[in-house]
Parts: structure tokens; C-alpha cells; sequence
């Protein structure tokens, strides 16, 4: 049996809801298996944020209406929409929205600097708080940014203050739990609150 092609999608909210919503649905997200299989949905995200953008939606307007498609909101999808809004903003920041970047992230994959200091270097997406210190957060897309390659390996599994104010920001708000807190201050040598 052969499938039908689908229609690419024509329209801002089209995106939003027929590509993104399941793209960004947590109980889908939530399946995921292997090592770090949110980082290639990821660029995907990054992908149909920037073409909506590219028809005239507004990023944060699109990836909101994509939520409420997928059923979700709240704090989670208030993060996870900051988070996509930042990483594009970066993206086109260092100039990685070329055809073959988006080519690539359409792939999954991972495109590559052509402006500032890092040109030449590919996008890496990093887990603000890393999967090997709070695994908690290994597949929530509020712990994910875009950043040049090289500055994602030189910070490692490092956590500085930044990463220490990020969980206890995500304490308050419920979607860190006190030992993700307490594994990002003892890995940071936080004694105290």
C-alpha cells in the first residue's frame, strides 16, 4: 500500500498546527528513545518556527498556538517557548538560516556558523542543565539551546552560577524537583541557597 504525499503545509497556523503540535506534544516527546533523541526533534522545531517565520508568523505567536494544539501550557509551555524563541534568534544571529542550514535542520541535523568569530563551526545543542548531572531534564526542550559547537564542548557538563540560578528559577516554578536542585549545586560547590 502506498501512502499519500502530504501537502506541505502553506500557512503560519498550518504549521503550528499540523507540524508543530506533534513535534512539541509532551506525551510524544515523552516516547523518545536513544541517546539525546530530543536534540534532532529539536532542530526540526527550530526548522518550521523559522519557515512560519518566513510567511509571517511571529515565532512566539506560532509556537503558542502549536501548544494550545498540543493541549499543553502553563509554565512548562511558557519555557519551552522561550527556549525555542532564543535558540532561533541565535541561529539567525550567527548567520545559520542559509538554505543549507535549513535544509539541515529540516533533517534533524545540525547547520553550520557563517557569521562572527565561530563561522566554520556547527551548531550543537546543549542542555543548559547536562543530562549526565540532571537526567531529569534530558528530553524537556526548556533545557536546550543552540550555540556553536566548540562553545558547547569547552563548557561540558561544567555548571557555573548561570546554570545554578536556571534550576532554582525551575524549582519555583515546578519543573525541576529539589534533587535536580540539589545535583546542580553540588556539582556547581553551591553550599548555600
Amino acid at each position: 500500500m502506498v501512502l499519500p504525499i502530504m501537502a506541505e503545509p502553506k500557512t503560519p497556523d498550518a504549521i503550528a498546527a499540523e507540524v508543530l503540535a506533534p513535534l512539541l506534544n509532551p506525551a510524544k516527546v515523552a516516547t523518545l528513545k536513544g541517546d539525546r533523541p530530543i536534540n534532532a526533534r529539536f532542530y526540526r522545531v527550530l526548522y518550521w518556527t523559522e519557515t512560519a517565520r518566513r510567511m509571517g508568523g511571529d515565532p512566539s505567536t506560532v509556537i503558542q498556538a502549536a501548544q494550545s494544539a498540543a493541549a499543553y501550557g502553563g509554565a512548562m509551555a511558557d519555557e519551552d517557548r522561550q527556549a525555542i524563541v532564543r535558540s532561533l534568534n541565535s541561529l539567525t544571529a550567527l548567520g545559520c538560516l542559509t538554505p543549507e542550514g535549513m535544509e539541515r535542520l529540516r533533517s534533524g541535523g545540525s547547520p553550520t556558523v557563517t557569521r562572527g568569530e565561530h563561522t566554520g563551526d556547527s551548531i550543537e545543542i546543549d542542555h543548559i542543565l547536562p543530562c549526565a548531572i540532571v537526567p531529569e531534564l534530558a528530553a524537556r526542550f526548556y533545557n536546550l539551546e543552540a550555540m556553536p559547537g566548540t562553545l558547547n564542548q569547552a563548557k561540558a557538563d561544567k555548571i557555573t552560577k548561570r546554570e545554578v540560578e536556571f534550576a532554582r528559577r525551575l524549582l519555583r516554578i515546578g519543573l525541576l524537583s529539589a534533587d535536580g536542585l540539589a545535583a546542580a549545586e553540588t556539582k556547581a560547590g553551591v553550599a548555600d541557597k
